[in-house]
């Protein structure tokens, strides 16, 4: 698997991805979502520090996504999102290692954070095979 960081290139990558109705019916923010309005916040999320999107590829491929958000100097709210074509395929549980492993090793963090709607039954499931543990109804893994 390659991780890199995400660029203004990805922007229609990530715009289809956001905007696919699966991912759309598990984000907390399931409306459909302009261009313009993507794109401006790109422009503006790829440009801060306390903010890091990586697309994850597997054999040159874009297989997903995952973000991570800076709460404070040791904790970051994780978000990943599995490209449609790649569901089901155990790609969820290796972004959320790789993304440990960038967020612990790269960025120093000590501890993830994650939201997931509880009908989301597939994330919850592979946040939990991760590690991730319920603390104050936020899904949390311990990075060591």
């Amino acid at each position: 698997m390659v991780i890199r960081e995400a660029t203004m290139e990805d922007a229609q990558l990530l715009f289809d991805w956001r905007n696919d109705p699966v991912t759309r019916a598990n984000s907390f923010h399931s409306e459909p979502l302009g261009w313009e309005t993507h794109v401006a916040w790109l422009q503006q999320a790829v440009s801060r520090d306390d903010l890091h999107i990586f697309v994850v590829e597997d054999q040159e491929q874009p297989i997903g996504t995952f973000r991570l958000n800076r709460i404070d100097s040791g904790r970051a709210e994780i978000s990943i999102t599995v490209a449609p074509p790649c569901r089901g395929k155990g790609f969820g549980g290796q972004i959320l290692t790789e993304a440990a492993r960038v967020a612990r090793d790269q960025l120093g963090y000590t501890c993830l954070q994650a939201h997931v709607k509880e009908s989301n039954i597939a994330s919850r499931k592979a946040f939990f095979r991760a590690g991730y543990t319920i603390a104050s109804y936020v899904l949390e893994l311990e990075l060591k």
